[in-house]
This record gives structure tokens, C-alpha cells and sequence, in this order.
């Protein structure tokens, strides 16, 4: 890993998910630092969280859950699950902005650590920003 660049690594996942302790073991046997970040819920965008400045319509979603060529999916909106998705990866950013950080790494906790990130190159310049 580059060296010198301030980096965190985290890891999204529901407050109660058991794949905390899968992943948490998968980190350490490869070194990995890494903190975990309460996933936003599909509860927690019906209790009304949002993040400020990042709005999303959501008057016409679906609380079900379809299958990927479930005919009806390919005319429905976000489902409530996959905002919460996008919300939890857009505030590892924010945080990792808050830090004033050259680079977050996000995994999900269900991704499978097979090798220290210190195998890994960062560039120096970031290719995508906003």
C-alpha cells in the first residue's frame, strides 16, 4: 500500500449482523484494520434518516423484495434496501471526508479477505471524486 497516505478501512454492516464476527476474523488473520459502520436499514429510512444534501424520491417505492428478472423489478424504483445500501456507502465517504483521509476502502460484510492490503497499490492522484 502506498505508503504515507492516510486510509481507513470500513466495514458496512447491520448493527446485529452475524457476519460481524466472520468478517472481524477474516481482517485480523490478514492484518487488516478496520472499523465497522452501522448499516442504514430499510427501519431506519422508514423512521425518516437521510443524509443532508443527498435526497432520494421515494414516494413510489416498493417495501417487497423482487427477484433481479422478476418482470415487475425491471419497472420498479430503488427498493428501500438498496438506498439504504447507497446512504451506508455514501456516509463511509463522508466520514472518511469529516477525516480529512486520502482514501477509504469500503467493504460490505460479506466480502471475504483473502490477502493483506498491504499487497495492494493506492494511487497517489484520485481517479474519481465529487
Amino acid at each position: 500500500m502506498t505508503s504515507g497516505t492516510d486510509l481507513a478501512v470500513f466495514c458496512i454492516s447491520l448493527r446485529d449482523s452475524p457476519r460481524r464476527a466472520t468478517f472481524a476474523a477474516a481482517a485480523a488473520a490478514h492484518s487488516v484494520a478496520f472499523e465497522f459502520i452501522d448499516a442504514i436499514s430499510p427501519a431506519d429510512l422508514r423512521r425518516g434518516f437521510t443524509i443532508e444534501n443527498c435526497r432520494i424520491d421515494i414516494t413510489d417505492l416498493r417495501w417487497t423484495r423482487h427477484e433481479q428478472l422478476d418482470p415487475r423489478r425491471q419497472e420498479a424504483p430503488l427498493l428501500f434496501t438498496e438506498i439504504g445500501c447507497a446512504y451506508s456507502h455514501i456516509a463511509c465517504w463522508l466520514i472518511g471526508q469529516a477525516r480529512k483521509l486520502d482514501h477509504v476502502c469500503v467493504f460490505e460484510d460479506d466480502a471475504i479477505i483473502c490477502r493483506p492490503l498491504a499487497d495492494i497499490s493506492i494511487p497517489r492522484q484520485p481517479t474519481f471524486s465529487i
